[in-house]
């Protein structure tokens, strides 16, 4: 059996794979589900509102950090160079 097609999570591709094994006669599964998330932000998008949540940590020195965001992932926050 062939799973394609689009879900929302990893969650749910898993879940999927797990209902299509148990089907009487299913040997084999491939799971071919693509993971589309239901909103798809920008990087710019994604920095804003990460230095938008450091302007309001009142533990972080804001002007000694630095994070960054390439296609959609976030680098854990930096020490800036001296």
């Amino acid at each position: 059996m062939t799973l394609s097609g689009f879900v929302s999570s990893f969650m749910d591709k898993e879940a999927a794979e797990l209902a299509a094994k148990r089907f009487q006669g299913v040997r084999a599964v491939a799971n071919d589900l693509q993971i589309k998330l239901p909103t798809t932000r920008t990087d710019p998008e994604i920095a804003h509102d990460i230095v938008h949540g450091m302007k309001h940590h009142v533990l972080l020195p804001t002007n000694k950090m630095q994070a960054t965001v390439s296609r959609r992932l976030t680098v854990p926050l930096q020490p800036l160079a001296a």
